[in-house]
């Protein structure tokens, strides 16, 4: 289950693309200390939401082995 929202990473990509430091979404505001820290979250989002969207894959990988007698 993803603990970011879509509505969030809107905001925070758009608080990077005008360089500022201060987002507001869903009536709370953060203030983050740089730009560095602001990507750093987009990217643990980006991680976050996408990994929660795509389904995961299970690979199993069979093994039969006897003696050859």
């Amino acid at each position: 289950m993803a603990i970011f929202t879509e509505a969030e990473r809107t905001a925070l990509r758009r608080a990077v693309a005008l360089g500022v430091l201060r987002v507001n979404y869903g009536g709370n505001s953060v203030e983050y200390r740089s730009l560095q820290e602001m990507r750093d979250i987009l990217r643990q989002m980006d991680l976050d939401l996408d990994g929660a969207a795509a389904p995961r894959v299970t690979r199993q990988i069979r093994l039969d082995s006897d003696k050859g007698v």
